[in-house]
């Protein structure tokens, strides 16, 4: 292990972009893995919305 390098950034604003990240890797193939994978990506989605009042736009 060795020491992050850089800003650390914000949590939101990262886990926005992991989620979007996610997304898009898993919209480039239709298989029936990433399709039930993007539905419960959804559903975090929907609790992370509500328990921390993100919004994902």
């Amino acid at each position: 292990m060795k020491p992050y390098e850089g800003e650390i950034p914000h949590y939101q604003s990262s886990l926005k972009q992991a989620f979007f990240k996610l997304e898009d890797s898993l919209k480039m193939d239709d298989t029936p893995f990433n399709i039930r994978s993007l539905q419960c990506l959804y559903e975090i989605k929907k609790e992370y919305e509500l328990m921390y009042g993100m919004e994902f736009e």
